[in-house]
């Protein structure tokens, strides 16, 4: 019975409005605001993406590299000056931590044959 009286109580003050209310008071100001959404574009994230979804980026391979350098062509072309490339070793000895790096590899070519049901 206390339970159901409580739960009254604290909707009825909820409704009435009487809690008071942190004013809100807004992170950006309307001028700001505006000014992001004048540049600020979906469409050029997902043309990035696309292009960038183009390069086998699996990790330490040529790939992953060129994408990387692809970015950088890109944050050139947008003049940010001190955009770089860095670098660690991937040996598939190599740990950071608990992570144990892969090994570099460049696919010369390769095959896929189907076995089954017949070749």
């Amino acid at each position: 019975m206390k339970r159901v009286g409580a739960c009254v109580v604290v909707c009825g003050v909820l409704l009435s409005g009487t809690l008071p209310m942190a004013a809100e008071k807004p992170l950006l100001s309307h001028a700001l605001l505006q000014a992001l959404v004048d540049e600020v574009s979906g469409e050029i994230a997902l043309r990035y993406t696309a292009r960038l979804s183009q390069f086998d980026r699996v990790q330490a391979s040529d790939g992953w590299h060129e994408a990387a350098a692809w970015i950088k062509g890109e944050l050139d072309r947008m003049r940010y000056r001190d955009a770089t490339i860095e670098g660690w070793p991937s040996s598939g000895s190599t740990r950071y931590y608990t992570y144990k790096t892969p090994i570099g590899w460049r696919a010369q070519s390769a095959e896929l044959w189907m076995i089954s049901p017949r070749r």
